[in-house]
């Protein structure tokens, strides 16, 4: 009876380890020979598309060296920022590369590589505004925003209305032709507009105060613990080489990955 037990919980350990092993996201990716990567595709220069429409920018690198750390390849799916997390959960996405800041709210529902990067944001209105010159000041004022972005949650809680702004461009078009105050986004996604359009009338009001990590976000649980173990790694091991700073060095001039 005792050769039976013990056969019967030997049985039954090594196939509870094969059904992990195989709902694994790292096993699945492996199998698959893919990392599935979600990300926006119009958010420049993070990820973007080129003069030649190829989809492009820090980003997408970052999610190509990390493939190539993995021995996959990197399949990006482009899709709206709203997308992104719910894709993540249901398991459409494995991961996103996007700019995406670790936050206490998104702690709290997703896992999170090591940050990779780091992010600043910043108010931006038409250069004839004077009545906006710092956060408190968007108190009552209407913004555009994407959808339950850090942006939009920044501005939430100073009082701000939101109006839905899904993309740059489309946050860009609103603040010229009068339709919202301001809006808020990262410093080197407005200065790299700026530089590509040196004659729109914007300008930059306030910063934050501090730099916010930027990081990789996972299905949360033990089905990825092994990939996120296994990217942990990979981002350390581009960070060592000098590789993630060539990229930032490529698309935003400086190095924000320190």
């Amino acid at each position: 009876m005792k050769k039976l037990l013990f056969c019967i919980l030997a049985i039954t350990g090594l196939f509870s380890g094969c059904m992990f092993r195989h709902n694994d996201l790292l096993h699945k990716v492996e199998n698959r020979g893919e990392l599935i990567i979600a990300t926006e595709g119009s958010w420049t220069p993070w990820t973007y598309h080129d003069e030649n429409g190829n989809l492009t920018g820090f980003d997408i690198e970052v999610g190509q060296a990390l493939a190539k750390k993995l021995n996959v390849k990197a399949r990006f799916v482009e899709t709206k920022w709203e997308n992104i997390f719910s894709g993540i959960n249901d398991g459409t996405f494995d991961i996103a590369c996007n700019g995406i800041e670790i936050i206490p709210i998104r702690l709290e529902n997703y896992d999170f590589t090591v940050p990779y990067g780091v992010i600043r944001t910043v108010i931006i209105t038409r250069k004839e505004r004077t009545d906006i010159n710092s956060f408190s000041d968007l108190a009552g004022k209407t913004v555009a925003q994407a959808d339950g972005s850090t942006y939009s949650l920044i501005a939430e809680r100073q009082g701000a209305f939101i109006i839905e702004g899904n993309t740059l461009e489309k946050e860009f078009q609103l603040l010229e032709q009068g339709e919202v105050d301001a809006f808020l986004n990262s410093s080197d996604s407005f200065y790299e507009y700026m530089k590509q359009h040196p004659d729109k009338p914007f300008k930059v009001v306030a910063f934050s105060k501090r730099f916010s990590p930027v990081a990789i976000p996972l299905q949360k649980g033990q089905r990825t613990s092994t990939l996120r173990q296994v990217l942990n790694t990979a981002i350390l091991e581009l960070s060592e080489e000098g590789t993630l700073s060539a990229i930032s060095a490529k698309y935003f001039g400086s190095d924000i990955t320190q």
